[in-house]
């Protein structure tokens, strides 16, 4: 489905993707090749700090 809606935007013409939504470390590479594939000019995903941060982090406490 995701790859319909990308390929409609690009044949309408427009030029950037911004994917958002899910997106993880596990799936990432599959979400930029679908908007990768389908010619558009800019992709600007939207990341979560759950993909950036790979530990744990602990409470700061002050």
């Amino acid at each position: 489905m995701k790859d319909v809606c990308a390929q409609a935007c690009a044949d309408s013409g427009i030029e950037m993707i911004e994917p958002t939504g899910g997106i993880d470390v596990d799936n990432i590479r599959d979400v930029l090749n679908v908007c990768l594939q389908t010619g558009v000019k800019h992709i600007m995903p939207i990341f979560t700090a759950a993909l950036l941060i790979r530990k744990p982090v602990l409470p700061i406490r002050l």
